[in-house]
């Protein structure tokens, strides 16, 4: 989507006086293109361009005349002649010899058609129609003409025939799309209309547009684009056609992609679907028209026309884009983990706020930064907790302290994934004082509490102090397994029984100690043999790695302590660990670690391949003294690199990724805030104690935005407003075999070849539940990349499926479900079956069963004695 921040290129006036005129001109660092004012044929206003080869184009002044730009001549621009006493009001140029003209003729009050043949106008249509309100032609020998009241003319090989047309609204415009099909946009008074043409008929796309627009068009990868003043930018559909809207006069594409779009004074620079607002023009704008990088035009008032030039004067300041991020504070407090809520891949989501003193919240995303389509109506935070009955309690009422008094809510973390096998994901709330809790997603807005069906209700008190949780299938048994971390006795950890019932087997998986410590769990593949290890981060006590060695013949999960082993990751003198992330951050196919800690310096550790890791923080320029909780990977800039968000008592820090294996810290790069230069002095300046953290798209714009919990401020809400130049891919994920929300598969991004195939890995992302400080991010896999480039990708489920994803394009959001057909039907509707009547609420299902049978029973009985029903 648009940002209506200006990041302006600069513009010049620069006098010419031989030209007689002052010219405009600015250089767009987006494409890297010097624009510069050409001498006007007149000083009329321009519009009804075209460019219809390489140095040859036609525009229209306020006068209606026709001119013709051919730079083959000394002098470019001539006044073609009128035809006969009429003004042109549509044309089409095919070539120099081969014009279309539409001209008004006041005395029938009817439109002519005629054709120039590079010497003389005639008449070329016998047909009189009441108003020809567009002219295209795809060749010589075929093309259309658009009228009023849904009258289309098509004309093939010299004969015009009037076709059949499914609306009966005016025909505006006609748009050739990049797969040879014909659009057309109808409008009305309050009414308008898409068709498309395929195949020689006339098909209705949607009857649901806009009556004001000013133009539409498509990118090169099929993306429609709708143009009006009045519109706000957001995300589309017309039937099955996905759109982008924005209050543009016109937008225009290259053939990689690349585009321009102009309002009345400012031009904005497209890859894609993504836009950029480069420069303001001091004179009034009417259209941009591209052919190539070397001629296209803009056109405007006073005689301005602007083209590409291939040599950018010396003294010309070449500016930079400025990225920033806007910030918003949430007047919501005490806050520590954040979870995204979502129930299936591309299914609408929520953000969950887990507080403590106080019931938890959820918002939705148009609360951070509403939008025209989605606005903020009464309360400006609204908050669905309530009911979705995810609240939480004020206090625990089962859970007594030691002295007997009653505790209050200490909730600390949210872990999410489907639980049960039903499809919907669900989620466990860890508190520092008692047990976690569990809800179970419903068919319907609603969560139910299922703490003690779940078995964890007995669990966890005051002495044990349990922390943070992470879900994890430790077995590949298809179902998420438990762990939690515990900071005054053993961590713990529960085997899932896939209706959402956990067993603990902490001493038999291997995973207990003999003293207390954790803070939280991250399970990975960090060795790459397909199992998911643990790495626990630890107050008082070293960090802890531990492979997973499979299940043993009886099943049951088995971990091994390899802290001793494991390079770096759990040195003696790292304590005080809070929250960790893990990512692939170097692009070398393996997964990395960043520790975050309290009293010493965070760590950058290095997967070495083989699982066991090296200390690169310093060689990374990543060594800061801060107290650190949190921390996450994502790449804010779309570059393809993991940019680095570290979350702190105090103040905040952004690294950007540079791409080498190395960092270099931007917080000065984010928003002003109250008078503080960034963002990172503002969070510093409001004594914010930062915990948790997501990275999320809360406006649909393709970018990562950014969400920090605080526990002493208001929670931050950071739009992204980074370099547009490049595009995002998201993939979200189904489980089948493996667990439903597949959480610990990892997705490839390769850049294809020629062929579609893989060329070079262009990043892996890992699916996870659990990631910084006590936060839950969304199921997606998401890549900043080329919109230039297309892209391919490979999915590895933990049940060792591997899927593949091929013609990836940016701004392009995909599914990749583990199983298709009858085969994932089997297995959905297996598990479906077993939570039905082995799951949660399954004994009030039996007596509703039970009385079921029993009404039928006596329906059957009575019916026969005393209704003669056989």
């Amino acid at each position: 989507m648009m940002r209506f921040r200006f990041w302006l290129c600069s513009a010049l006036l620069l006098g010419l006086p031989a030209a007689g005129f002052s010219q405009y001109a600015f250089y767009d660092s987006v494409h890297g293109i010097y624009w510069s004012q050409v001498a006007p044929p007149s000083g009329e206003r321009f519009s009804d361009s075209q460019l219809v080869r390489e140095g040859l184009g036609y525009l229209t002044d306020g006068a209606d005349n026709l001119y013709e730009y051919d730079a083959a001549r000394p002098q470019p621009w001539r006044r073609l002649p009128q035809p006969g006493q009429y003004k042109i009001a549509e044309y089409f140029a095919l070539e120099a010899d081969d014009i279309w003209a539409a001209v008004e003729v006041p005395e029938i009050f009817k439109n002519m058609l005629y054709h120039w043949d590079g010497h003389s106008w005639t008449p070329a249509f016998s047909q009189n129609v009441y108003s020809i309100l567009n002219i295209y032609f795809s060749s010589p020998e075929e093309g259309w003409l658009a009228c009023h009241y849904g009258e289309v003319w098509h004309y093939l090989r010299g004969q015009w025939q009037r076709e059949k047309f499914p609306a009966f609204l005016h025909v505006r415009y006609l748009e050739p799309a990049p797969d040879g099909s014909l659009y057309a946009v109808c409008r009305a008074p309050q009414q308008g209309a898409l068709l498309r043409r395929w195949q020689g008929e006339w098909q209705l796309v949607s009857g649901d547009f806009f009556p004001n627009l000013t133009a539409v068009s498509f990118t090169p990868s099929n993306r429609l684009i709708v143009t009006e003043p009045s519109l706000a930018p957001r995300r589309l559909t017309f039937g099955k056609q996905p759109a982008w809207s924005y209050p543009l006069r016109n937008v225009e594409f290259f053939s990689d992609g690349a585009g321009y779009g102009v309002d009345l004074s400012t031009i904005y620079a497209f890859q894609d679907t993504a836009c950029t607002a480069i420069a303001t023009s001091p004179i009034q704008l009417s259209e941009v028209r591209l052919f190539s990088k070397t001629f296209s035009w803009i056109v405007g008032a006073e005689g301005l026309v602007l083209m590409p030039q291939q040599h950018v004067p010396a003294a010309f300041p070449q500016p930079r884009l400025e990225s920033s991020f806007q910030m918003l504070e949430v007047p919501v407090t005490r806050l520590y983990g954040l979870a995204v809520l979502q129930d299936r891949p591309a299914a609408p989501w929520r953000v969950h706020a887990i507080a403590t003193y106080g019931p938890n919240m959820v918002f939705d995303p148009a609360t951070f930064f509403p939008s025209r389509e989605k606005p903020n109506t009464g309360d400006r935070f609204p908050d669905h907790a309530p009911r979705l009955n995810l609240a939480g309690s004020e206090n625990y009422t089962t859970r007594d302290s030691v002295s007997g008094a009653l505790l209050p809510n200490f909730d600390q973390g949210v872990t999410t994934g489907d639980l049960n096998g039903d499809g919907r994901s669900d989620l466990v709330v860890t508190s520092m004082y008692g047990h976690p809790f569990v809800y179970f997603k419903s068919n319907r807005e609603f969560y139910h509490d299922v703490t003690a069906f779940s078995g964890l209700k007995e669990w966890g008190s005051v002495r044990r102090r349990p922390m943070l949780a992470t879900l994890f299938d430790a077995d590949n048994d298809g179902d998420l397994d438990l762990f939690i971390a515990c900071q005054y006795a053993s961590n713990a950890f529960f085997v899932n029984d896939g209706r959402g019932r956990f067993t603990e087997m902490t001493q038999a998986a291997g995973l207990a100690t003999t003293t207390g410590g954790g803070v939280g769990g991250y399970a990975a593949d960090f060795d790459g043999d397909g199992w998911q290890d643990l790495y626990v981060t630890c107050v008082s006590r070293t960090n802890l790695l531990y492979r997973n060695r499979g299940p043993e013949g009886s099943g049951r999960p088995r971990f091994e302590d390899v802290s001793a082993s494991s390079g770096e990751a759990c040195q003696q003198d790292l304590k005080e660990s809070q929250g960790a992330a893990v990512a692939d951050y170097d692009n070398d196919g393996d997964l990395d670690l960043f520790v975050c800690n309290r009293m010493s310096a965070s760590l950058l550790l290095r997967n070495q391949g083989n699982g066991t890791f090296k200390d690169v923080t310093a060689a990374a320029g990543l060594a800061r003294q801060d107290q650190s909780m949190g921390a996450l990977f994502f790449d804010a800039d779309l570059d393809g690199h993991l940019d680095l968000l570290v979350t702190n008592i105090g103040r905040n820090r952004f690294y950007k990724n540079r791409g080498d294996g190395s960092f270099v810290e931007q917080s000065s790069q984010f928003a002003d805030w109250d008078g503080a230069r960034n963002l990172m002095e503002a969070s510093q300046r409001l004594g914010g104690n930062s915990t948790g953290q997501l990275a999320v798209d809360l406006d649909e714009d393709s970018d990562l935005d950014m969400l920090i919990a605080n526990y002493d401020t208001g929670m931050f809400a950071l739009r992204n407003g980074m370099d547009r130049r490049r595009s995002g891919i998201a993939i979200s994920l189904e489980g089948i075999l493996s667990n439903r929300s597949a959480v610990g598969s990892r997705v490839f991004l390769y850049e294809a070849d020629s062929t579609g195939s893989p060329a070079k890995l262009a990043g892996q992302r890992l699916i996870e539940s659990s990631s910084g400080f006590g936060s839950s991010p969304a199921k997606i896999a998401h890549f900043g990349v080329d919109s230039t480039k297309t892209y391919f990708a490979r999915v590895y489920f933990p049940s060792g499926i591997v899927r593949e994803l091929r013609g990836l394009r940016g701004g392009e959001r995909r599914v990749a479900a583990e199983l298709a057909g009858m085969g994932a039907s089997v297995i959905k509707a297996r598990r479906t079956l077993a939570d039905l009547f082995l799951g949660f609420r399954s004994r009030e299902r039996y007596l509703v069963l039970l009385l079921g049978a029993l009404i039928l029973f006596l329906l059957v009985k009575f019916g026969r004695k005393y209704w003669g029903v056989a």
